[in-house]
């Protein structure tokens, strides 16, 4: 990078991984410095550091909003969780279409220059020298991209100059405006006008914050001693404040001298929480825990089971279970191992040790097991044949190797 392309006040990634903001100038060394963000991500610093120009280049949006958390907060803060309030930038789209709904009708109306009012359906950005080209199908040609109504508002008719729509002048081609954040005009407020055919109305105005606000919209005060704060009302005008330099929104309550655009945010109805009943509750937390029929056959048929299918020949269960849908049915694989069908479940024969079962070994002319916990290594024979002999080890101890028949253990599930 340059040195005449460097702007105070910016961020610049350097090779070594650092982000700084420039603050200070050391012509001598050809290196700015300021606060930054070590080159192993790892801390912050307000002091030090020198970055020579050719080893800088200007950050991405993520890295500048990392710094810049990290300096308004004084400290250093990990990437992952600065990451979390980043926005990422939006760039309205050279091709773009807008569903048309009663909510923008009108407006849209007034908006486009391509016909007059227009009806449910889509409505094309920009299509040739006409804006506002109505269809009843979501536009293709192009690929055009939908966009929100706010986003419309926010980005569209913020970046038109005023515009008479008795004559409907076309306005030149825009190119795509990249907005990060809500732009702070120079002066107190911008009045955004529009004049029809038979009466000069102010239909829209922007805050000095960039909040666009219009006729219909539901807002409420932000003062916080306003007997009004966080109750909703709708804008039905605008008219100029008292000393002339700014506007004020006329409401069913605020009228006729209206209040300040500066005094009022859009409203947001609250979210309402319908209580449940408490049975209910206790019903759902019921279902919740009710045990599914897929994890039913996986627990009742583990790998080694032998059971009966609903059809067919003896199976040796894989431990591996698929539900189909259309049928309700559950088994191994597609016509294989039935396990379940309307309520029925498969007899289970016998199950035949895996490697790596945990047992116990029977006690001599007992019915008690031993405490000691031993682990299958192989197994000869079959689940019906009780003489099969089983080889293991002790879990304790892997050096104790030994055999035993099947009928003489007991498996620890």
């Amino acid at each position: 990078m340059n040195k005449n392309e460097l702007k105070e006040g910016e961020i610049y990634t350097a090779t070594n991984g650092n982000i700084v903001k420039y603050i200070q100038l050391e012509d001598k060394y050809e290196c700015i410095n300021g606060n930054h963000i070590s080159g192993n991500q790892s801390g912050y610093s307000t002091q030090g550091g020198a970055f020579h120009f050719k080893d800088i280049k200007l950050s991405t949006p993520e890295e500048k909003h990392w710094l810049e958390c990290c300096i308004a907060a004084n400290k250093f803060i990990p990437k992952e969780r600065v990451m979390q309030s980043f926005e990422p930038e939006f760039v309205l789209p050279e091709k773009w279409f807008i569903k048309v709904t009663d909510e923008n009708k009108e407006i849209l109306s007034n908006w486009r220059n391509a016909g007059g009012k227009v009806f449910d359906g889509y409505l094309n950005g920009n299509y040739g020298n006409f804006r506002g080209v109505w269809t009843p199908y979501i536009p293709t040609f192009r690929n055009p991209i939908e966009i929100s109504f706010e986003q419309f508002k926010k980005y569209v008719l913020k970046e038109e100059s005023t515009y008479e729509v008795g004559q409907r002048k076309v306005n030149e081609a825009r190119r795509p405006v990249v907005v990060q954040k809500p732009q702070i005009v120079a002066k107190p407020f911008e009045i955004r006008t529009r004049c029809l055919k038979d009466n000069r109305r102010i239909k829209s105005a922007i805050n000095a914050e960039g909040n666009i606000f219009m006729v219909n919209d539901i807002i409420t005060p932000i003062e916080q001693n306003s007997v009004n704060k966080g109750k909703p009302f709708k804008i039905i005008g605008f008219r100029m404040n008292s000393t002339g330099d700014g506007l004020c929104a006329i409401t069913q309550t605020h009228s006729p001298y209206g209040i300040g655009i500066d005094k009022i945010e859009h409203y947001i109805k609250p979210e309402v929480q319908t209580k449940v009943p408490f049975k209910d509750v206790i019903k759902l937390i019921q279902e919740d825990l009710k045990e599914s029929n897929l994890d039913k056959a996986r627990r009742l048929y583990p790998k080694g089971t032998i059971y009966k299918p609903l059809f067919g020949k003896n199976v040796k269960s894989s431990g591996q279970f698929s539900y189909f849908q259309h049928t309700k049915n559950i088994m191994q694989g597609f016509g294989l191992g039935l396990v379940y069908n309307d309520g029925v479940w498969a007899e289970i024969l016998g199950y035949e040790p895996q490697i790596g079962d945990e047992f116990q070994i029977k006690r001599p002319y007992s019915d008690t097991y031993q405490n000691i916990i031993h682990i299958v290594t192989n197994f000869n024979g079959s689940y019906d044949n009780p003489n099969s002999v089983i080889t293991f080890k002790q879990k304790d101890n892997h050096q104790w190797i030994g055999t035993v028949l099947l009928k003489n253990i007991k498996i620890i599930k």
